[in-house]
């Protein structure tokens, strides 16, 4: 929903129903809902990595192991090309990242 926000998840037990706040003119409306998955944005926000390889919608294309096509350089979360934007994924991008950069770093060494 365009021009709203979050104000109230209700329930008891589980999520049953949502209030969204128009920004523009402060109507409340109240909806029936079994989940919330709240989206902040699509734009990502890469401008101190804008030499990198983008998609099409500009966000950086990585590997599997969330590398850059710059060695050493990896990519996770939301600013990372792939098809779900969700706390889980990016979760797990920064895992497979951080594994990754370790052995990176030990095979500099």
């Amino acid at each position: 929903m365009w021009n709203s926000a979050l104000e109230e998840i209700k329930g008891t037990q589980k999520v049953e129903a949502v209030v969204i706040k128009n920004v523009q003119d402060g109507s409340l409306t109240e909806m029936p809902a079994a989940a919330v998955f709240v989206s902040v944005g699509m734009i990502p926000q890469n401008q101190l990595l804008s030499t990198l390889k983008t998609d099409e919608a500009g966000y950086i294309v990585t590997d599997e192991k969330m590398r850059t096509a710059v060695p050493g350089l990896y990519a996770a979360g939301d600013v990372r090309s792939k098809p779900f934007r969700q706390v889980v994924t990016a979760t797990s991008d920064g895992a497979i990242a951080a594994f990754g950069a370790a052995d990176y770093i030990r095979g500099l060494a």
